[in-house]
């Protein structure tokens, strides 16, 4: 499960974990990632998200570093800068932009760092249902159809800060 993390920098506004869209796996030494903010937009509330892409190159000791910028203040006339992105690029940046929406619109800014993982709809609904009815329901019916939800490998059930290793649904 892929970990996102969100820090607020003040009350209208957060950090949010970079979206790498290119590169960036196994041996590749330059990456895209787009770089998100959540903000409390006061002109067009639904206007909660801004960022940046950035390049990144990766160093000798494995850290990445950023490509040197050219501000686009310093081109002349005639002259102009082009990012393409590639279909499967775009339909990232679209679903990660989404999940960042959804969550503005839910909870606003959140306060101090906090960490989302990506759920699918059937455990997003579980955990919409208050955490004592879940348990006492959990427990009562520990085998639903033969598959078992194991109560520690949920954080929000067993009160962890970690994921455990089994989640069968």
């Amino acid at each position: 499960m892929e970990k996102h993390s969100i820090t607020s920098t003040s009350r209208s506004s957060a950090k949010c974990s970079d979206m790498t869209l290119r590169g960036g796996k196994n041996d590749d030494p330059i990456r895209l990632v787009f770089r998100p903010e959540l903000v409390d937009n006061p002109h067009d509330p639904k206007a909660a998200v801004r960022g940046t892409f950035v390049y990144q190159r990766k160093s000798k000791n494995d850290d990445w570093e950023f490509i040197t910028a050219t501000s686009l203040n310093t081109l002349k006339s005639g002259q102009g800068y082009k990012l393409e992105l590639h279909a499967g690029e775009i339909l990232e940046l679209f679903k990660n932009l989404a999940e960042l929406y959804r969550l503005h619109a839910r909870d606003g800014i959140p306060y101090g760092t906090n960490e989302y993982v990506s759920a699918d709809s059937v455990v997003a609904a579980l955990m919409e249902i208050p955490r004592l009815e879940l348990r006492q329901f959990l427990t009562a019916n520990e085998v639903l159809g033969g598959q078992v939800l194991e109560l520690r490998s949920l954080p929000y059930l067993a009160g962890e800060a970690q994921f455990r290793t089994k989640l069968t649904i």
